[in-house]
């Protein structure tokens, strides 16, 4: 650091510039110098302009209301801005070289200012599994807005970055949002993620403004499930069962009649409870409630499941008509699929033209005809004539069918 008194008494500090912009003119360079390419809104900035003209006229055009103190000394001249209080700070060195002919020259830059407000929206502090969600971030102020590169990271590997490509107003205050969305698993759980704040400086490097992370924490928890008989005799006892099936974590399981408990017991796995319930009638028409309770560790507030079934009670006389009811519809069931099998080798038979008359029961031993003609050399009524002409010699057979040749 070189300290420089002014003509104003003023002692002036100046810093080792690293960042410079040069521009040539008719025999002489103009160079201007920054101790940084980007300033925090509210901090401190320094930059000097400098000529290799041996007789220049310096002046640095700066945007108004900007406090600086600035010091010419012999080919240079240099400025120092305690406090950034603006967005766009465009710098412009003009250089007036008088031993060039009067030639003009002028160097422009542009200084990038940026705040470090980066927020990540509020998330779930657990996730359930196969269930998708949303991570958001949103960027810091950064004018340029095309200088901001904001990231997520999974770990150290970038998955997804958003990058401004069209250039806004300095008083535009629109932010840049970063949204990620991953479907939570078990692999998850655990995983690291990072918003990162990055500007690009120009130079084939980036700098890192700010950066937040979360922690992600995953769970399975599947619906619960209640069990009963569809249905429920009066007077007598059921079991009703409540289960889980894949949870992780400290699991509490109740079942409720409306606002009231029920006495439960557990079966051989810690997530399965059942209760014995004495229907009655009246009861019929109310519905049982099976509440899972879900307490994870870190995450103060348990994650609840519920699942209802409706009680339906029936007297026993009742009950014996369902019963009934329920046969008579299987029997019909049971007729109407032999009649449909019955047509259909029957039409199968008229299509192929072959048939084979059975006798089931036949009272002698007598081969039965095998047909294989045509219908027209040896028609279907005259078999089936012939067959009820040896029938009726021993009675009437009611069990003869007539089936396709196989």
């Amino acid at each position: 650091m070189v300290s420089t008194l002014t003509s104003s008494g003023r002692y002036l500090h100046l810093v080792l510039f690293v960042f410079t912009l040069t521009t040539k003119g008719n025999g002489f360079e103009v160079h201007i110098n920054t101790d940084t390419p980007a300033v925090e809104f509210g901090g401190s900035l320094n930059v000097n302009c400098r000529t290799t003209c041996l007789n220049p006229d310096i002046n640095m055009e700066l945007k108004p209301g900007l406090d600086k103190y600035c010091n010419k000394v012999n080919n240079s001249n240099t400025c120092q801005f305690p406090a950034v209080m603006r967005w766009d700070l465009p710098m412009v060195c003009s250089v007036l070289c008088k031993s060039e002919n009067n030639t003009t020259v002028e160097n422009k830059t542009v200084i990038i200012v940026y705040n470090r407000d980066l927020v990540i929206a509020p998330h779930p502090k657990v996730m359930e599994i196969n269930k998708t969600y949303q991570l958001q971030c949103t960027g810091p102020r950064v004018y340029p807005n095309t200088k901001l590169h904001l990231k997520w990271l999974r770990g150290s590997k970038v998955v997804k970055s958003v990058h401004p490509t069209e250039q806004k107003f300095p008083d535009d205050v629109t932010p840049v949002v970063n949204i990620l969305n991953l479907n939570a698993s078990m692999a998850e759980d655990g995983q690291v993620y990072t918003c990162l704040a990055e500007l690009d400086l120009d130079t084939n490097t980036t700098k890192e403004i700010e950066s937040s992370s979360v922690t992600l924490q995953t769970y399975f928890f599947s619906e619960p499930v209640i069990q009963a008989s569809l249905t429920i005799i009066d007077g007598k006892p059921v079991n009703i069962t409540c289960s889980v099936f894949n949870v992780s974590g400290e699991l509490q399981l109740t079942l409720k009649n409306g606002n009231m408990s029920l006495p439960s017991e557990s079966s051989s796995t810690e997530h399965t409870i059942y209760h014995t319930l004495h229907p009655k009638m009246e009861m019929n028409g109310q519905q049982l409630t099976c509440v899972a309770k879900l307490t994870l560790q870190n995450h103060s507030e348990p994650i609840v499941k519920q699942q209802n079934i409706t009680l339906n009670v029936q007297s026993e006389e009742s009950s014996w008509v369902i019963i009934i009811i329920f046969s008579i519809v299987g029997a019909i069931i049971i007729i109407i699929i032999m009649a449909i099998i019955c047509y259909c080798r029957i039409d199968r038979a008229r299509k192929t033209g072959e048939y084979n008359v059975l006798n089931p029961t036949p009272s002698r031993n007598q081969e039965i005809p095998r047909v294989n003609e045509p219908l027209d050399i040896f028609p279907l009524q005259e078999v089936i004539s012939n067959g009820n002409d040896n029938n009726s010699q021993t009675g009437p057979n009611n069990n003869s069918c007539i089936t396709p040749v196989s």
